[in-house]
């Protein structure tokens, strides 16, 4: 089994990102300055994409945005304008956030840390906050022509489960 770190727990949904907001939006994002956060309340952006992790990695990722943008990640995903935020554009959004945990959740079980994503929830928040108690969460700006997507990640070992094969 590979030694992982928090830096490659970062760096696998930093890269599940990319892959898939090119697959399914037809752009690779650029990527704005990290911010890293601990122990502190995180901003929520207007629209919240929210996927937990449990099992031998435990934590959350959320992808957050403005509603301008993800009316227009919806769209795009739906092949049709969208003017507002209903089932089918929720549900599309949903997908996305679960295609990215999905696909670095992979990766990480092939480094040995077997874990599985929760069904994602979506937070309508502008100018709430969230905590998320004793994770170190960085959150990466993902720059598209839609708009900005934030990817934030705040994941730790679950030392009641440890690594798994």
């Amino acid at each position: 089994m590979t030694q992982v770190t928090g830096f490659d727990y970062l760096k696998a949904f930093d890269q599940a990102a990319g892959q898939i907001l090119e697959e399914v939006l037809g752009e690779t994002p650029a990527k704005g300055a990290p911010l890293a956060q601990f122990g502190s309340a995180i901003h929520l952006q207007p629209v919240n994409v929210n996927v937990g992790i449990a099992g031998a990695l435990a934590g959350y990722v959320r992808l957050g945005m403005d509603l301008a943008t993800a009316h227009a990640v919806a769209g795009v995903m739906l092949g049709e304008e969208v003017t507002e935020l209903e089932e089918m554009s929720l549900s599309a959004l949903s997908e996305l956030g679960n295609m990215i945990a999905g696909s670095a959740r992979s990766s990480l079980n092939e480094s040995g840390q077997v874990s599985d994503i929760t069904p994602p929830s979506i937070l309508f928040g502008e100018g709430a906050q969230e905590i998320w108690y004793n994770l170190r969460t960085v959150s990466i700006p993902l720059e598209l022509s839609l708009g900005t997507v934030h990817l934030a990640v705040g994941i730790r070992p679950n030392a009641a489960k440890g690594p798994q094969a």
